[in-house]
């Protein structure tokens, strides 16, 4: 075997062209498959890092009459599935996300908390790092504040201390104790807090069931199934349900793996590309075979002369593995640093925290290993024939070649296959490129509803303790608003509960008048709003009137519902003047509609069209807001500016993710930007081997023919005559390819049915450009060669013999 080794490397540093374009080509592949393959190894196969995360499961409800809808549970609803008998699972804990204010520093942040239950972190089977995690005596009722912070808050903020007894934060307005500080690097699930806060374990938020902000988490016993879990949770639900029916009837309880709900729509497209590298690898793999069987056919009177000679079969044949073997481990390593390179390109393309488990992505040994397996695969699978075609020369015909290249027919074949291939795999990328790109286009053309551009955006939070009611969080919105607009620069500013293109906190409404059963309303975003929103957006309003001053907190309620609501809601009819009302609150009035406004995309640009209410914030001021402000000049000059007039009026408000709204709304169509780009490099890369391989099976052919050209322009043959079969040689198997293609990217686009927006899999266009392209592609990697041929010289291609 060594002396094999050593043969094949004297083989392949006689031939260094070959040898460095047939690793530059296994690098590509497998530098495109090992990149790929790291971020699903990470995100798809990679346990989550919880002990026993396999059991972690999420308790929410599902819209009886839709699936796809789902909420959290109401506290009260939660508080009775907890304390019920012969429980489907070990621990069960419940949470919601908050803003708090970290103050007491140089310039106060709001940072992302969560309210959990004293069970939190046993569910979740993680202990602190330095301290303890929760107890139930943190969790009674007049326990004094006291949170659990990470790592990473702990080294910045608190400076690493030692020891935890005397360590304090001010958060939201109060000294909160610091019991425990979780590992490095740990997080929770959604990778979004940075501070635990203990939820009280009676009275309180605890009998609230008129709305759902909780959700519960349990660790499930390993003995029981998915059956028994469902059978009982209807059993338990049906009371909780009977005393309730306005809030419950309609939602169904259901315990759902923990792993798919973090991946959520990256599983689809994760997916996607990894089938986009497998096919990058396939046209790597034929190109390489293609290269083979042509060295191979090169080599045929070598190996002739050998067997002649008394070489056996087998050991020639076992040369030819060797040394396909060899020229993909060498490619396999090559695209080991390839993948290692383009892996952190990617990452770092990627906005922090865009990505969940991100940490979990990198070169680990089973990516390794994957990579190094893949190239030892595809160098048997490509050197096999090859190498099998060289040692079965027949001796006598070889022999009498007197050195010319020739090939056995079913050689000829198998390469014009691989070429016909490589286009039909080559194509049907290029076509799912152009169809990403499309839908990619055509978010972006989305009207966003608001004027983006130039506006600003900053978080606010306030604390309880500085603003316990209504009146005194209205008297403050309004100091803020009054102090920004002061500001050199601002034109406008207004306040909004929750931020478009990025969330929005969904309510269900009925009709006031109605019956319960009339109408069963989908779900709408329930947003307040100053008085100020629409003339600081630009919203357009469509009928009605927008908010005035006078529709303060004494007056009756009033609100302004979208277009796509009033549709939703009124079919035909006119919305104004009609009355809503919570599902969850029957005997009430409700609030009066007086106007309609555009629809915003409120989860991104291309994710539906929601439905929104919005209320006004003099009348539901809320704890949380972000504070948008239109510009004179470019928005991100006026951030300091607005800071320091918000800290002048207030030196403890916290404030977070000040930015223009027009890096927001470009940042929801990272995850549409970043498949898109990366399926068509991967397309890219497709049509260069295709087209990388088709130069080379024409360039040998050729040059396997240079007598026989020599001989017709000998004769008289005009050299436009040899151009012209050289094209149609070459076109034949070009447009072979592309009729396949077009079948195989029909087939293939059907997958993508689920990612494109308000595109066709079977747009024609698409199908039109991208066969054009990869036709000129073609007739260009045919033309060189073809123009070659006809500048060969008679009197040296006889020689050539």
């Amino acid at each position: 075997m060594l002396n094999d080794i050593r043969h094949a490397f004297r083989q392949l540093w006689r031939a260094p062209a070959l040898t460095l374009l047939a690793v530059l080509m296994l690098a590509l592949g497998t530098g495109v498959n090992t990149a790929v393959f790291s971020v699903a190894h990470g995100l798809l196969l990679t346990p989550l890092p919880y002990p026993g995360g396999e059991r972690l499961a999420q308790l929410a409800v599902r819209a009886s009459d839709d699936p796809t809808r789902s909420s959290g549970l109401t506290p009260a609803q939660y508080r009775r599935l907890e304390a019920a008998p012969d429980a489907p699972w070990e621990a069960i804990a419940s949470w919601r996300y908050n803003y708090s204010s970290l103050s007491g520093i140089d310039e106060p942040v709001r940072l992302t908390s969560i309210q959990a239950t004293d069970t939190y972190f046993e569910v979740l089977g993680t202990a602190a790092w330095r301290g303890r995690t929760f107890l139930p005596e943190d969790a009674a009722p007049g326990a004094s504040p006291r949170a659990v912070i990470s790592h990473d808050l702990w080294l910045r903020e608190l400076g690493a201390p030692a020891r935890l007894d005397q360590a304090t934060l001010q958060i939201d307005g109060e000294a909160v104790a610091i019991i425990g500080v979780m590992p490095p690097g740990w997080t929770d699930p959604f990778n979004n807090a940075r501070l635990w806060l203990p939820t009280v374990a009676t009275g309180g938020v605890n009998t609230v069931d008129s709305a759902r902000f909780w959700t519960g988490m349990a660790r499930l016993r390993p003995d029981v199934s998915p059956a028994q879990i469902n059978a009982w949770l209807t059993t338990h639900q049906a009371p909780i349900t009977a005393d309730n029916p306005a809030m419950h009837a309609d939602w169904v309880p259901t315990l759902s793996p923990l792993k798919p709900l973090l991946l959520g729509s990256y599983r689809e497209g994760v997916m996607l590309l990894m089938g986009a590298a497998a096919l990058v690898l396939l046209v790597t793999c034929a190109n390489y075979s293609g290269l083979l069987l042509i060295r191979a056919s090169a080599r045929r009177h070598e190996q002739a002369v050998r067997m002649a000679l008394g070489a056996e079969r087998w050991p020639l044949l076992r040369t030819g593995l060797v040394e396909s073997c060899l020229l993909a481990v060498m490619g396999g390593v090559a695209g080991i640093f390839a993948g290692w390179w383009g892996l952190d390109l990617l990452l770092a393309t990627v906005p922090s925290g865009w990505l969940p488990r991100a940490d979990a992505i990198e070169l680990n040994v089973p990516v390794l290993a994957f990579a190094l397996v893949s190239a030892a695969l595809t160098g048997l699978a490509a050197g096999a024939y090859p190498a099998w075609s060289a040692s079965s020369a027949k001796v006598q015909s070889a022999l009498q070649s007197s050195g010319r290249m020739s090939d056995a027919p079913p050689v000829a074949r198998l390469r014009a296959a691989l070429v016909v291939g490589q286009i039909v795999l080559a194509l049907g990328l290029l076509t799912s490129a152009g169809l990403v790109g499309r839908s990619l286009l055509a978010k972006q053309a989305i009207n966003p509803g608001l004027q983006t551009a130039p506006l600003l955006r900053v978080g606010l939070s306030l604390s309880s303790r500085d603003f316990p009611d209504q009146d005194t969080r209205r008297r403050y919105f309004d100091q803020v608003v009054a102090a920004v607009q002061a500001v050199p620069g601002v034109a406008d500013a207004a306040f909004t509960q929750t931020m478009p293109f990025l969330w929005g906190i969904p309510a269900s409404f009925a009709i006031v008048g109605q019956p319960m059963d009339a109408a069963r309303l989908p779900s709408a975003y329930y947003d307040s709003v100053g008085t100020d929103f629409l003339k600081t957006t630009r919203l357009p309003l469509q009928q009605g009137r927008w908010f005035a001053p006078t529709d303060g907190p004494d007056q009756p309620r009033v609100a302004v519902v979208s277009a796509a609501t009033a549709r939703a809601f009124f079919g035909d009819g006119n919305p104004l003047g009609q009355r809503l009302r919570f599902t969850s609150t029957p005997n009430t009035d409700g609030v009066e509609i007086i106007g309609v406004v555009a629809d915003v995309p409120r989860d991104g640009l291309g994710v539906g069209q929601p439905l929104q209410v919005y209320s006004h914030l003099p009348q539901r001021p809320t704890e949380f807001a972000t504070l948008l402000v239109r510009a004179d000049i470019a928005p991100a000059a006026l951030i300091d500016d607005v800071k320091r007039a918000i800290w002048k009026l207030n030196p403890d408000q916290a404030v977070a993710n000040a930015e223009p709204v027009s890096e927001l709304v470009a940042s929801s169509l990272t995850e549409s930007r970043l498949y898109s780009w990366l399926i068509i490099v991967f397309a890219a890369l497709t049509l260069g081997l295709a087209t990388i391989g088709l130069y080379a099976t024409m360039t040998f052919s050729i040059h396997r023919r240079t007598r026989e050209f020599g001989v017709r322009m000998a004769i008289g043959a005009e050299p436009r005559r040899i151009l012209q079969q050289v094209l149609q040689e070459g076109l034949r198997l070009t447009l072979g390819g592309a009729v396949l293609g077009l079948v195989f990217s029909v087939l293939v686009t059907r997958l993508l049915e689920t990612m494109l927006y308000a595109t066709s899999p079977l747009h024609l266009p698409t199908y039109l450009a991208v066969t054009a392209l990869v036709l000129l592609t073609a007739l260009f990697a045919i033309w060189l060669p073809a123009r070659r041929a006809t500048r060969i010289a008679p009197a040296e291609a006889l020689r050539s013999d």
